[in-house]
């Protein structure tokens, strides 16, 4: 087996609910032909409640926020800061070999 390679398959559908929350929704992990998404998500479910128990974790972190969405479908707020501002991804649009992603400016509040 060493000298054997895997190729892991993983597709998902991104989902702008009604609320403007995103949600990385994964339809299936396949190991070379064989389809293993139940498997996959249990372990990967199992392995990141492991991880949390050992660490502090920030929800409002954008990558903690992804990986709750890909692994139990939690949705979040799609904000994120690009250099000095932050944007919102407000459309998520996804066609073979193309994937579209609209965004706008978020204003800050001001005090």
């Amino acid at each position: 087996l060493k000298e054997v390679e895997f190729i892991i398959t993983v597709a998902g559908r991104p989902v702008i609910n009604e609320n403007g929350l995103l949600n990385l929704h994964i339809t299936k992990v396949k190991v070379g032909a064989v389809p293993v998404t139940v498997i996959a998500r249990i372990v990967a479910r199992k392995m990141y409640a492991k991880h949390l128990g050992e660490i502090e974790v920030d929800m409002d972190n954008l990558r903690a926020n992804v990986l709750a969405s890909l692994l139990s479908d939690e949705p979040f707020e799609p904000i994120f800061n690009v250099e000095d501002k932050k944007v919102k991804i407000i459309k998520v649009d996804v066609e073979k070999g193309e994937l579209g992603i609209g965004f706008e400016p978020v204003s800050e509040p001001r005090g």
